[in-house]
């Protein structure tokens, strides 16, 4: 079997004997068919309520606008930023509107409060741990301390039995 090739020339090419030109020679400019020229009227229609569903309603009442678009708009739109109530940061409006210029580092003084007292509690936890260790020490320092002296008792004991035995021995011998 035998295929023929036909080589197109490339698309930037605006060749008149391409197969593209030729389709578009043979298409018919200016003349709608009788087909479809009855239902033009319907896809006028068709195409304008597409087209004016796009368009903005015209009784559309435009709000003024708010901080940080809410809507409806806050009394105080601070409280769109305020942190949780459980966070250090937290202010309530009595205490964040108080004239007392220090009110706005309150929350700080009492972490560090907290974290001072929870530093406490580490150090008093250390301390008293320390002083079980130490006592523990101490405790088996004496105990050794009380075998030693067991040991050299029972040892000079069991010396003093055997010099009496020998002089005994020597005494009757």
């Amino acid at each position: 079997f035998f295929f023929l090739m036909i080589r197109r020339p490339p698309r930037s090419t605006q060749s008149r004997s391409s197969a593209a030109s030729d389709v578009y020679k043979r298409q018919v400019h200016g003349e709608i068919p009788d087909i479809y020229r009855a239902q033009l009227p319907d896809l006028k229609k068709r195409y304008e309520a597409i087209i004016e569903s796009f368009k903005p309603d015209k009784t559309i009442e435009l709000k003024a606008a708010t901080r940080y678009s809410s809507s409806p708009p806050w009394k105080n739109t601070f409280v769109n930023l305020q942190p949780e109530r459980t966070s250090a940061m937290y202010m309530s409006e009595r205490d964040r509107f108080t004239k007392d210029p220090l009110s706005r580092i309150q929350f700080q003084k009492e972490e560090k409060c907290k974290l001072d007292s929870i530093n406490n509690g580490r150090l008093s936890h250390i301390k008293m741990s320390n002083s079980l260790l130490f006592q523990r020490i101490q405790e088996s320092e004496q105990k050794s301390d009380q075998r030693t002296e067991l040991f050299l008792k029972k040892k000079g004991l069991r010396q003093y039995n055997y010099e009496q035995r020998c002089h005994l021995r020597n005494d009757y011998a």
